[in-house]
């Protein structure tokens, strides 16, 4: 690479420079995310397992029938499920799942769990 400033100057030749791009958060996404249907109930159970430590709560996101992606709800680290109601009108759900960590760093978000009703 050669500099080149406004009077024509040129600048030593200098080797190229290389980059790698750093993810940011140091935790990784919440792959084992699950859920199970009770139709008699309208019930959904989320489930899921992480291995990190030092979470301050975990976020569930929710998705109804093709609408973007709402905060559903937080919990601390000592659950590791949840239930949600569906009505009758609901024909798709999808869910996502995120930890957030004491120090404010963020995990990726999971896949994205879809129910069909």
């Amino acid at each position: 690479m050669i500099a080149v400033d406004a009077a024509g100057l040129e600048s030593k030749p200098i080797s190229p420079v290389s980059l790698k791009w750093i993810d940011k958060s140091p935790y990784p996404p919440i792959s084992d995310f699950f859920y199970n249907i009770d139709n008699s109930k309208r019930n959904i159970s989320l489930s899921w397992n992480y291995g990190p430590k030092n979470e301050f709560e975990y976020r569930i996101y929710k998705c109804l029938n093709g609408n973007p992606f709402k905060l559903l709800d937080t919990v601390t680290p000592d659950f590791s499920f949840l239930v949600d109601h569906y009505t009758i009108i609901d024909t798709a759900i999808e869910y996502r799942i995120m930890a957030s960590f004491n120090n404010g760093d963020l995990s990726g978000f999971s896949n994205t769990v879809k129910v069909d009703l």
